[in-house]
């Protein structure tokens, strides 16, 4: 499977720097049974089907892109990427009240010795360790919550295809109106789409929703630098369901899935039945990337599979899980969970694209030509699309 194939071209002019002032307002793109419609979100539950049920994306985006101008002149960027576990922290613990550590792109890192120290002076004074040459400590004495801290010295992390700096506005616009568990670091931006209107429109017609939650990584952003699409490196990125959320699945036919983050929880679920199913002694949530590739006698259902997780959680007493996926979806994946999906236009020869081609086959190609062609703004702060799985 070449990344070639998985190129379009497209002039600059189709990236969306900045959202709609009204974020519904969008356009949307309804592809189902190889047919388009060329529509506006604010009509999208008039393409829905009426059974479904809509699964979003509930994560919060972290200020977590922060600039700092040492003494010296120089000046670091971070991008904080995962939280990671308290060995450091504990190492400083005697020396600093609280301590928080993070797995970090550093920009300018040569200008940053290790174990040195530098400190903000924003309101309260934060020091900043670089223990390695990816994961930096953040240490603080006085009784401050993290959250209050990463608001006052971050910027919310627009995607860099923006080429813009952070602005206020992004603050509230990069944010989906229900997001509520912070973690991720680019936004679910299917979901930016949706207002309060939107959702009295969905309820009106009696369609359900559900929450679960995937902390989106850099790995959005990553570009797939390997020609042969298999040796990609995927991203890991920690997600968040409940029993509430599996019975919403076997009690629906029909899934909708809000995003691209969405669907990868939903299949990564599947795929977690399979392993229960096959293994007994399974501790945590863990679905690794070519997992849904391996050699198989047979395959459960979806009702099977979701029955088998439920069993587990009954088993372990437990209403949530946590844990961890890198499901790596493209062309060849069978999807088990999702029948409809909302998402925005992605980049090329990205992993995106290979999932939306993998949903909808070679058709991908005629979408995004009939988008292009018709205008319509591209990326996260872009335009929308609903496509039906190929039969």
């Amino acid at each position: 499977m070449n990344l070639d194939d998985y190129n379009y071209s497209y002039d600059k002019s189709i990236i969306a720097s900045y959202p709609l002032k009204r974020r519904d307002e969008s356009k949307l793109l309804v592809y189902n049974k190889d047919k388009i419609i060329d529509s506006k979100f604010y009509n999208i539950t008039n393409y829905l089907p009426s059974n479904t049920i809509l699964f979003f994306n509930d994560t919060k985006v972290i200020k977590g892109r922060i600039k700092i101008k040492k003494d010296t002149g120089a000046k670091i960027e971070l991008l904080l990427i995962n939280r990671i576990n308290d060995t450091y922290s504990l190492k400083f613990k005697k020396i600093y009240k609280n301590n928080i550590a993070f797995e970090s792109l550093i920009g300018n890192s040569k200008k940053w010795k290790l174990n040195s120290e530098i400190i903000l002076k924003k309101k309260n004074k934060i020091r900043l360790i670089k223990v390695e040459s990816n994961k930096v400590l953040f240490s603080w004495n006085e009784n401050i919550l993290w959250s209050d801290i990463i608001n006052n010295i971050g910027e919310m992390p627009i995607p860099p295809y923006l080429n813009r700096s952070s602005q206020k506005i992004d603050n509230k616009v990069y944010q989906t109106i229900y997001s509520k568990k912070e973690g991720a670091i680019a936004s679910p931006t299917a979901g930016l789409h949706f207002t309060k209107k939107t959702f009295k429109k969905i309820n009106k017609k009696n369609i359900n929703i559900d929450y679960l939650t995937l902390h989106v990584g850099m790995g959005t952003f990553k570009p797939i630098t390997s020609k042969k699409i298999h040796e990609h490196n995927m991203h890991t990125e920690e997600v968040f369901f409940t029993k509430k959320n599996l019975k919403n699945i076997l009690n629906h036919n029909s899934i909708t899935a809000v995003g691209t983050t969405s669907i990868r929880i939903l299949e990564s679920i599947y795929w977690f039945g399979v392993k229960l199913l096959k293994k007994r002694n399974i501790e945590e949530f863990c679905v690794k990337s070519f997992e849904p590739y391996e050699k198989y006698k047979f395959l459960p259902t979806k009702n099977e599979s979701i029955c088998k997780v439920i069993d587990y959680m009954n088993k372990k007493n437990i209403n949530t899980i946590r844990g961890k996926t890198s499901i790596f979806i493209f062309p060849g994946y069978k999807f088990m969970i999702c029948n409809q999906l909302i998402t925005n236009f992605h980049l090329p020869k990205s992993t995106l694209i290979l999932l939306i081609a993998a949903f909808i086959g070679d058709s991908w190609k005629k979408v995004y030509k009939f988008a292009i062609k018709n205008n319509y703004r591209f990326f996260s702060y872009g335009d929308s699309s609903l496509l039906y799985k190929k039969d």
